[in-house]
């Protein structure tokens, strides 16, 4: 990159929005995955729209690779340079909360405001904003919306997609397309703002978003059940579905290896180390906006589900903080994996109704490709998205176990693909997943996704490499 192109990156930029060289930390050259290291050799910093399309006209003049990046919590290496000659364009000082309309039921958000940040503000005002995910700390609106995150409130509020009526978006070229009307209903035609969610910045960055809201919960009950097999947890959901229906907010599938894990952190849980025994688990979320305090019908419920057998044990939180702390082992056993070092991570989705024999058969695979392989399966079951993934057999860790990752990648796919599922629910595609994604994209499907691509990228100046392989 030239003096002059910097020179001019600067002036539009203003001295905090550029940075170079030695002034370039270590937080924009990986994500939390940590798979992909690369250091850009700018990083851009724009605080308005009209500086991120001033910085983005002077990139593709000057044939530069732009990679938006958000809170730095992918997986999949979206957001991470894989090249040193190209620049990161970071959205983090985006990130005013421009409108709040709680009659309305709508938000307008800058894309680089924190996803905690938003449900605050949100909640400030007597609303929902629904998302929910371990890293809400962190991730950006934006990169949610890139991405199309799902979460643990799928089951009720949809993925990330449901909840955007508007979006503002910076093209390739400078131009930007701004929509942020807070309509419920806009039936004018083709929705362009669908066009711009999931597809990880490749076709334009999001610089702002109109959020749909919802009522604040009033009752929740949440309520740990232990089963003897992931087929009861199965049971177990269709008659939550069926009893609780819109009251069910969350039903999260656990099994024993994963709460092993959860209990190496931290053993002074609110549920006992013995529940591990059991090898499947229901961490299930029932929630009202109002009407009737929820307790007695939710242990009725629960009642139910012992006289049929679906349940061998249970816990129902008695508090706000023994909620949180059964919450806080889903969110330990993720921890604790990503101490463990390399590991096999994936996240996929195959119908509900297959989670219990894919579970059994991808054990099955993985186990047989490597024995001694630890297969922790987790997941969404209202969504159908399993997280399968694998810590090495003891004596087998780090480089040792990297040659072993792409076959057993494979061969988890090869599965997913037999129970006519996705190999990504709600991680994205990225570096990581783009040469399995081609390998499964039929003709119209990559000749259209291709021809979007060239329309409105012609010199894959954006995003280079992601989705689609080059």
């Amino acid at each position: 990159m030239g003096q002059d192109t910097i020179s001019r990156l600067g002036e539009v930029l203003g001295p905090s929005g550029l940075l170079v060289g030695t002034d370039i930390t270590e937080r924009y050259s990986r994500d939390w995955s940590g798979d992909y290291h690369c250091a850009p050799s700018a990083v851009l910093r724009p605080s308005t729209v009209d500086e991120v399309a001033g910085a983005l006209r002077i990139c593709r003049d000057a044939g530069l690779s732009v990679i938006p990046q958000g809170g730095h919590t992918g997986l999949v290496g979206g957001g991470t340079p894989d090249c040193a000659a190209q620049l990161v364009l970071s959205l983090e000082r985006l990130n005013r909360i421009r409108a709040i309309d709680p009659l309305g039921m709508t938000m307008t958000v800058e894309a680089g405001c924190i996803l905690q940040d938003v449900k605050d503000a949100a909640a400030a005002q007597g609303v929902l904003f629904p998302l929910a995910l371990g890293a809400q700390g962190s991730c950006q609106i934006g990169g949610n919306i890139a991405t199309n995150a799902g979460g643990l409130n799928v089951l009720r509020y949809g993925m990330m997609r449901r909840s955007v009526l508007g979006l503002e978006v910076v093209l390739p070229d400078g131009r930007i397309l701004s929509d942020l009307r807070a309509l419920h209903k806009n039936n004018t035609g083709l929705d362009l703002k669908q066009l711009f969610v999931g597809t990880e910045g490749t076709l334009g960055v999001i610089t702002a978003a109109t959020l749909r809201l919802y009522p604040q919960p009033k009752h929740i009950e949440t309520v740990w059940l232990c089963c003897n097999s992931v087929d009861r947890v199965m049971d177990l959901y269709a008659l939550f579905q069926h009893e609780a229906g819109d009251f069910l907010s969350a039903f999260e599938l656990i099994t024993a290896p994963c709460l092993e894990l959860a209990f190496e952190l931290d053993d002074h849980q609110s549920i006992s180390k013995e529940t591990a025994q059991y090898p499947a688990h229901a961490l299930v979320e029932i929630s009202s906006s109002g009407g009737p305090d929820l307790k007695e019908w939710v242990e009725d419920l629960i009642a139910v589900a012992f006289e049929r057998d679906l349940a061998a044990d249970g816990f129902m939180a008695q508090s706000d903080t023994q909620a949180k702390s059964f919450w806080r082992i889903r969110e330990l056993m993720v921890e604790a994996q990503q101490r463990r070092g390399l590991h096999l991570r994936s996240d996929v989705s195959v119908p509900i109704s297959s989670m219990a024999p894919f579970i059994a058969k991808v054990t099955e695979v993985l186990s047989a490709e490597l024995p001694g392989l630890n297969v922790l399966s987790y997941g969404h079951v209202g969504d159908g998205n399993v997280h399968v993934n694998a810590l090495p057999p003891e004596g087998l860790t780090g480089s040792s176990f990297q040659p072993y990752l792409p076959l057993l990648v494979e061969k988890l796919n090869e599965v997913v693909d037999s129970f006519d599922g996705s190999i990504s629910a709600e991680h994205g595609i990225g570096l990581s997943k783009r040469a399995a994604l081609d390998s499964r994209l039929q003709g119209p499907q990559r000749e259209l996704v291709r021809a979007v691509k060239q329309l409105l990228d012609p010199t894959d100046c954006l995003a280079p490499g992601r989705i689609l392989v080059p």
